[in-house]
C-alpha cells in the first residue's frame, strides 16, 4: 500500500463539459489510464506514480468546467482530526469525510473561499 506525506497532492479530479474529449486529452499529452466505473458518472484516472488517482467528471450544478473546474486533493494521516483543525482554523466543511477506495475524501474551503479535497488511507 501507498504511503501519503501530509500535505501532499494525492489526487486530481477535473470538471468537464464534455468528459469524453477531456478523456482524449489528458490521455494524448499526458499519457494518462483512464477505467470507467458502472453506476457512475466520473471516468476514473488509474492511480500512477505520485497520484493515486482521481478522474474526470461532468458538469453538475455543484461544478462546471473553467476556473475552479480542478479538485486538487491534499493528503492527512487522520481526516477526521483534520476536517476539526480547518473548523478551528478558519475553514469551513463542505462535504465531509466519506469512503472513497482506497481511503476517506471530504473536501473543504480555506479562509479565502479556495476549494481543496482532502485524501486519507484510514
Amino acid at each position: 500500500m501507498a504511503s501519503l506525506t501530509l500535505g501532499s497532492t494525492t489526487a486530481i479530479e477535473i470538471t468537464a463539459q464534455d468528459a469524453a474529449r477531456a478523456k482524449q486529452f489528458y490521455a494524448s499529452v499526458f499519457g494518462w489510464i483512464f477505467s470507467e466505473t458502472s453506476g457512475s458518472s466520473m471516468i476514473k484516472i488509474v492511480p500512477q506514480g505520485a497520484i493515486l488517482g482521481g478522474g474526470i467528471r461532468p458538469e453538475s450544478s455543484g461544478s462546471r468546467a473553467g476556473p475552479g473546474g480542478v479538485t486538487v486533493y491534499l493528503s492527512a494521516v487522520d481526516i477526521k482530526k483534520t476536517l476539526e483543525a480547518i473548523e478551528q482554523s478558519g475553514g469551513s466543511i463542505l462535504e465531509p469525510a466519506k469512503r472513497q477506495e482506497p481511503g476517506f475524501a471530504a473536501r473543504f474551503a480555506d479562509t479565502e473561499g479556495n476549494v481543496f479535497g482532502l485524501f486519507s488511507l484510514a
